[in-house]
Parts: structure tokens; sequence; C-alpha cells
């Protein structure tokens, strides 16, 4: 489930070969507010216990990578543990605000950019749909 809750938050956009279109628009440092519209901490129950995010920053890069830094905390049996986790990856832009992420560790994220906000669309694990917003800083 973790390796999941990481992957729904991590970014590579769908292609706009104008420097002037929505990959340049795009490019900045984003801070993550909200989990299927609830903001952070946001509590998600997991095999065991649960995961709660705390923090998380998207770095969207000019050459078409970007990295993605979660913060969170894993509460098992009693037990927590505190972990920082990065992501990294390509990113694409298309047109009318279309995003594609796609991380190095596999997978990829379709998401929508509307000049302040990149809200990305995944599925965890158990089919549950999950809408990550992030906030340009």
């Amino acid at each position: 489930m973790r390796k999941f809750l990481y992957l729904f938050l991590v970014i590579g956009l769908i292609g706009c070969d104008s420097a002037t279109g929505i990959s340049s628009q795009a490019q900045g440092t984003y801070e993550l507010v909200a989990i299927n519209g609830q903001r952070l901490p946001v509590t998600f129950d997991v095999d065991f216990g649960e995961d709660v995010f705390y923090d998380g920053t998207l770095e969207v890069f000019r050459n078409g990578t970007f990295r993605e830094t979660i913060e969170l905390e894993e509460i098992r049996s009693g037990s927590r543990r505190l972990i920082t986790d990065q992501q990294q990856g390509t990113w694409t832009g298309g047109s009318r605000g279309s995003l594609l992420f796609r991380y190095e560790s596999g997978g990829r994220l379709d998401a929508d950019f509307d000049g302040r906000d990149i809200t990305m669309f995944a599925e965890d694990e158990f089919g549950r749909e999950l809408t990550i917003e992030y906030r340009r800083r």
C-alpha cells in the first residue's frame, strides 16, 4: 500500500512542444494541499494500520523532470515511524492543461494544470479513486 500511495503522488506530463505552452507554465514548486478534498494531514486506513500524510512538495523542472518529496507517518500495531520518501521522473505537458507524470520507479499519473494548481488522478490498490491537489508556492 505504501508504494502505491507514494506512486499516486508522483509525476511525468503529456507533451507540448512549444516553450511558451503548458510546459513552460507548469514549471515551479508546488505544495501538497489536499487528498480527495481533505486538507493535510490526511489519514488512510491500510493493512494492519494507518498512513498519515503530513506534507509534500512537487518540483517541476524546465528540463522535463520532476521530484516529489512526501512526509508521512506509518502507524502499525501501536508502533510509529516517520518517513520522508522522494520519487522522481519525467513529465510532459499537453494541450488544454493536461499533464502526464512518469515515475522512474514505474507508473504514471494524469493531471490537470489550471495555471496555479496541479490536480492528479489515481486509483489505490483497493480500487478507490484518488484526487491529489498541489498548489504553486
